[in-house]
């Protein structure tokens, strides 16, 4: 509009102008003077039109995605993003070889030690990550998110001899939708928000680390987050004196709600549920049936500039898969009772705390301790594990926006049911670096 305005304002101004100063110009050279003006006034307006038009963009390029560091393919109308990490691990054991790095120190081996030599060095790439992430537009179900991750921490495959070659493993892998997700996340149970910082894979003790698959529900309450999920079970029974066989016969049952804001968040998870055993695993034996359950209560509180305070206190009777990671490490197992033809359950609770300290833009620490205890059913083998605890300390050096080079002290101890006890501890170095 603005630029009409100023066309009609030259038209005019020149006609005048040269009204003025022709006099008596005859009125035909007048007139071809206008027409000359109007045709360049029309050249203008065409040129700004065509300015003001998109590019066309050919049908063979490909474009930006709908969301960040996403791409589209020539003809499609899905965004596409390719990341994940590499991260190399140094590790030396003080004491004897306390496991491999894929899971942190194995605490059933600090109370039944194979292997009485002190000093052990290793180093692995196992935890190198790939994910891939896709968001298509549907008229019909909105965006559809297809999201699927892999790493090389598969412990099983492991061969240093040669090539060092480990096999992929799926992490997670699913579809939502709207308020919906469908297949193998983190569990609705975990507050990854509440997870501590540590270069051990494997977290403190007193931790949560599970991913199952699931159908899951998300939706607002007030202020509050409310996630409601059924899961896939997989019972934990068996061990010590006794004989089981083990059916799934429902799935998991878990809700979580959460709140945040500037200040940080806290999340409340539970879960339900249900075993049934039984003497023999071709069926026809006695069986018995118990209901499992846990809770966990936990967040983040922020501090003073970035830094934070992360907890988590989590705990229940015969839910072992939903307490503290250590809980399933040693063997801490609800049991069938041959002599009373009863699922015994094992209570169990534990925790963690944790403080991260930014020094500067470039360097952060993290302190971290941990614990777990459990009550063990009399029909319990006296090996398994009765309780633990753990400290980390690391220091990470931010290189880049994408890499980090950290070194982190750890130090386990741990004691079985019959009273023996073991200590071990590890440096752990680590550089990685994400795309």
């Amino acid at each position: 509009m603005a630029s009409k305005k100023y066309n009609v304002a030259l038209l005019g101004s020149v006609t005048a102008a040269a009204m003025m100063a022709a006099g008596p110009v005859l009125a035909d050279e007048v007139s071809d003077l206008k027409a000359q003006i109007e045709a360049l006034s029309q050249k203008v307006q065409q040129i700004e039109t065509q300015q003001a038009q998109p590019a066309v963009i050919p049908a063979n390029v490909v474009t930006g995605g709908d969301f960040g560091g996403s791409y589209k393919l020539p003809g499609s109308n899905t965004s596409w993003k390719f990341g994940g990490y590499v991260k190399l691990d140094a590790i030396y054991d003080f004491d004897q070889q306390a496991g491999d790095q894929s899971g942190g120190i194995v605490e059933d081996s600090l109370t039944t030690p194979v292997d009485q030599d002190t000093g052990h060095f290793q180093m692995s790439v196992r935890q190198t990550r790939f994910s891939w992430d896709s968001r298509t537009a549907t008229e019909e179900l909105g965006s559809v998110r297809a999201y699927l991750e892999m790493d090389f921490n598969d412990s099983d495959s492991a061969t240093e001899t040669v090539s060092n070659s480990h096999n992929p493993r799926l992490r997670q892998g699913y579809v939502s939708f709207g308020a919906w997700r469908f297949g193998q996340s983190w569990s609705t149970y975990h507050d990854l928000g509440a997870f501590a910082e540590s270069i051990d894979f494997g977290g403190p003790v007193g931790g949560i680390l599970m991913r199952q698959a699931e159908i899951r529900y998300t939706t607002k309450i007030g202020g509050n987050s409310l996630n409601l999920a059924i899961a896939n079970p997989q019972n934990r029974i068996g061990g010590g004196t006794s004989t089981s066989g083990e059916r799934d016969r429902l799935p998991d049952f878990i809700g979580r709600i959460s709140r945040g804001g500037d200040w940080g968040h806290v999340s409340l998870a539970g879960v339900v549920e249900y075993m049934t055993a039984e003497t023999g695993e071709a069926g026809g034996g006695t069986d018995d049936n118990a209901l499992g359950w846990a809770l966990s209560l936990g967040g983040r509180i922020n501090t003073m500039g970035k830094d934070n305070f992360k907890w988590q206190v989590n705990g229940g009777d015969g839910s072992q898969r939903y307490g503290p990671l250590e809980a399933v490490n040693q063997g801490a197992n609800n049991v069938y009772d041959t002599a009373t033809n009863k699922i015994d359950t094992v209570k169990s609770v534990g925790g963690y705390m944790a403080y991260q300290h930014h020094w500067n833009s470039k360097w952060r620490s993290n302190l971290i301790l941990g614990g777990w205890r459990a009550n063990n059913p009399g029909a319990a083998a006296n090996t398994v594990g009765k309780n633990s605890e753990s400290l980390h300390a690391n220091v990470i050096f931010n290189a880049t926006s994408k890499t980090n080079i950290g070194l982190e002290y750890q130090i386990k101890s741990a004691t079985a049911e019959n009273g023996d006890t073991g200590t071990m501890s590890r440096l752990q170095f680590m550089v990685q670096h994400s795309f």
